[in-house]
């Protein structure tokens, strides 16, 4: 089907070729694309034109003082875990021009860097990376100083999120109540069925993004199966056993008053 702009809160079923569609109409909304790859032996945040460069049928082992990658014929598109990147290269870098100062006729001109941005899409952003990111614009935004230099850099952020499948050794959103499912703070929600991507329009940009692709209406059992999916992750994190020899114990952290 095809439209010029779906309504926020919408769900529709595409095929998962259609992530090159995705990404194409990014590039011409004017974004400079990032997503998932391996690189250095590891799963890092990198610029992408093609699907061809997704870490597509790779997983990652992941516990204390382990980080290893395989090949799995039977993974997903974004079944491993969250990696050692993160949001914050894009919205508050380790390096940034703040002031500027020019010789003239003897002496000093000072003036503020420019706040222009290049608009930056990611895909493959995880819960926790939402959880993260809202921390940030609560430090960054919502105080009685807003940085104007990350204001910009957030405005222009197009973020496709995705439902987590599977879950590292190490991660514990569950017991911060930030995932593993995706609720909030997105432009496009992608969980992986099967045969096909359910996404979740999150915004208006959003929504004219996947607009582009070949997408069909969601049948109601495959809404239901999208929302199950991280519900059933989550209650396997909270049930998985202690390793090296300990008595099995369910994971979890006290977060009263945090």
């Amino acid at each position: 089907m095809s439209s010029s702009r779906l309504p926020v809160g919408s769900f529709v079923a595409t095929a998962k070729e259609q992530m090159q569609t995705v990404i194409d109409r990014l590039g011409e909304l004017g974004y400079r694309t990032v997503g998932p790859q391996v690189a250095d032996g590891a799963i890092i945040y990198d610029e992408i034109d093609s699907v061809a460069q997704l870490c597509r049928g790779v997983l990652d082992v992941q516990d204390g003082g382990l980080y290893q990658l395989k090949e799995d014929g039977d993974a997903g598109w974004f079944d491993h875990a969250a990696g050692p990147h993160s949001l914050k290269n894009y919205v508050f870098p380790p390096r940034e021009t703040l002031l500027e100062a020019e010789r003239h006729e003897g002496g000093w001109q000072m003036r503020q860097a420019s706040a222009a941005v290049d608009p930056v899409a990611v895909i493959g952003v995880r819960s926790c990376d939402l959880h993260a990111l809202e921390i940030q614009d609560r430090v960054f935004l919502k105080g009685p100083y807003v940085d104007p230099t990350y204001q910009a850099r957030r405005e222009a952020l197009f973020l496709c999120a995705v439902n987590c499948r599977r879950a590292g050794a190490t991660c514990f959103c569950h017991s911060m109540k930030s995932g593993p499912a995706v609720k909030s703070r997105f432009d496009l929600l992608f969980t992986e069925l099967d045969d096909c991507f359910i996404v979740e329009v999150g915004s208006q940009q959003g929504g004219q993004v996947i607009a582009a692709t070949e997408w069909a209406p969601c049948r109601m059992d495959q809404v239901q199966q999208a929302r199950q999916q991280p519900r059933k992750l989550a209650e396997q994190m909270a049930s998985r056993p202690a390793q090296s020899g300990r008595e099995p114990q369910p994971r979890s952290l006290d977060t009263t008053d945090i």
